[in-house]
């Protein structure tokens, strides 16, 4: 496993901003001693235990030898979970499987994911004293891609991996007017301009500088 896709082989990898300023890739490279057998590689936040079905977050299929670079994981689920959202930040368990369930497994692999979080809270400024807002659902488009998250029921969310550049973030929730946001972030991932596109919208920083 590698930051790089011809990079020296390592046993453990981590997931980071890189040059610049956005999150780099892990790249996984093995050889078939039998080049006519499919593979699997899962990535999970749990270890693999034995005799139970793995949790994956993050999958990949496929037959033959894989050529340097083809398997990348860029730090976010499969596509079919909370359509594609990057992963929390911490460590992950890799397993590759060779030669079906019954085949070759190494679960040998661990990989980290250190990104910047944005992170902030949601509240109702049309209610004193300002109760927070759970469910509201933030879409956000930007260089580093896009993402989305939720609030929780004390309003707070988690944005991980955003990347320094400028950001549209949209805002919504049900029995709401839908609102947007331009904002632009550093490298550390906190916000140093932020302009609220909607009326009635009201935008402030905290001290982790998320919003």
């Amino acid at each position: 496993v590698s930051t790089a896709s011809g990079g020296v082989a390592l046993s453990s990898a981590a997931i980071g901003l890189g040059a610049n300023g956005q999150p780099n890739q892990i790249f996984l490279n093995f050889t078939l001693g039998d080049p006519q057998q499919p593979w699997h590689v899962l990535v999970s936040s749990l270890p693999f235990k034995s005799g139970e079905r793995p949790s994956a977050v993050w999958e990949r299929w496929g037959f033959g030898q894989p050529g340097k670079g083809e398997i990348a994981w860029d730090g976010r689920y499969s596509p079919w979970i909370l359509g594609g959202a990057r992963v929390p930040n911490g460590l992950y368990y890799t397993r590759v499987e060779v030669g079906g369930g019954g085949g070759v497994k190494d679960d040998t692999i661990r990989l980290t994911v250190a990104l910047p979080q944005f992170s902030g809270r949601a509240f109702d400024s049309g209610t004193t004293p300002n109760p927070p807002l759970s469910g509201v659902g933030l879409r956000v488009y930007g260089p580093a891609g896009y993402f989305t998250a939720a609030t929780e029921a004390d309003g707070s969310y988690v944005l991980p991996g955003l990347g320094a550049g400028n950001y549209r973030v949209n805002v919504s929730r049900e029995d709401y007017v839908e609102g947007a946001i331009d904002m632009t972030l550093n490298a550390s991932g906190a916000a140093t301009s932020f302009i609220p596109r909607t009326t009635g919208l009201l935008v402030s920083s905290n001290a982790a500088g998320g919003l």
